[in-house]
């Protein structure tokens, strides 16, 4: 097996330009939106939808993020979340399917309801359809979800860096070639962080080319 090291942030500030449009889909504890906004000298849309995690976010008060306390995914409304009191990275609208046989030592106790939009509704409403430069999404299992309520938003995006299954750790989670398929506009450039369980791809539009902004 072929173990890949991250993707460096810094590469990413040499793809795209300063005041770039960057969204952290499934932003955690801000860290790689934190990290994306200084190297890449732009502000960052961070969705999480998780109050937990909301919370912790607007704690940092760091005026580069723009908080949005939604999951992303194929509808407009509500759904419940499962919860990992231990490591709340994990949390996850879908069932488990092999991630407790994966990681066996990442408890999930209990469900919190929580706001959903797709990439779509919500670019067009806050944004008006704008283009987007870089999306880094972490959506633990639900990337078909979001490939669904994002599709007219990605033809607008020049990048995409998503993860994906090589063994199916949650339920209808998606596989390397399953990603590919969906997204026929885009070409894979780089794999990262590739390991036993998943790996993640960074993709390019072969159709979009960014407007220099005056």
């Amino acid at each position: 097996m072929i173990v890949t090291p991250p993707i460096s942030k810094k590469y990413i500030s040499s793809l795209i330009p300063k005041g770039s449009c960057i969204l952290d889909i499934g932003s955690f504890d801000g860290k790689d939106a934190q990290e994306l906004a200084t190297l890449c000298k732009s502000n960052v849309h961070c969705f999480e939808p998780t109050s937990g995690s909301y919370e912790g976010l607007k704690k940092l008060e760091d005026s580069r993020l723009f908080l949005w306390p939604y999951a992303v995914g194929s509808f407009n409304g509500t759904t419940v979340i499962n919860l990992s009191p231990n490591h709340p990275q994990s949390n996850t609208l879908k069932s488990f399917a092999g991630h407790k046989k994966a990681f066996p030592n990442i408890n999930f106790e209990g469900t919190e309801q929580i706001n959903v939009i797709t990439l779509d509704s919500w670019n067009i409403s806050f944004r008006k359809s704008a283009p987007v430069d870089f999306i880094w999404c972490d959506v633990n299992g639900s990337e078909a979800d979001f490939l669904i309520g994002a599709s007219h938003t990605l033809t607008r995006t020049l990048y995409l860096y998503i993860e994906f299954c090589i063994k199916p750790l949650f339920d209808k989670s998606l596989s390397r070639d399953q990603i590919e398929k969906a997204l026929p506009g885009f070409e894979v450039i780089g794999e990262y962080s590739v390991g036993e369980n998943y790996g993640n791809l960074l993709m390019k539009n072969k159709h979009y080319v960014r407007q220099n902004k005056k």
